[in-house]
């Protein structure tokens, strides 16, 4: 099943009111900037596992900086809780320059993508 894209939201200094979509089963595709972060909901009765997956495995060593794995990220939510996670290195962009994100719960399950402005 394809990722579908999540419009990033933008916040300002004065914050911003997000609007949530449930999770599916595709996963989302993020925009990924510096100052992205995706907001996890996990609502009543769901627990889930958020995975990132990483694009670029591996990275060779140059003169500026060793090399590195990079492996895919998961974090897990606890039913009832809220979680933020990100930023994400480039490693984790597709071609687009999206992180992709996957759910291992679907049901009460919301997410929303937000721009943390940079003050």
């Amino acid at each position: 099943m394809p990722l579908a894209d999540l419009p990033v939201q933008r916040s300002t200094a004065n914050g911003a009111v997000l609007t949530f979509v449930p999770s599916i089963a595709g996963g989302h595709a993020i925009k990924n900037r510096a100052n992205n972060v995706c907001l996890l909901v996990s609502t009543k009765g769901s627990a889930t596992i958020v995975t990132i997956r990483s694009v670029i495995p591996s990275r060779p060593g140059d003169a500026t900086y060793p090399a590195n794995t990079v492996a895919d990220r998961t974090f897990s939510i606890a039913t009832d809780k809220d979680a933020i996670i990100g930023p994400f290195p480039n490693a984790f962009n597709n071609s687009d320059g999206s992180f992709e994100a996957s759910y291992s719960v679907l049901a009460n399950v919301e997410v929303a993508a937000v721009e943390i402005p940079l003050i």
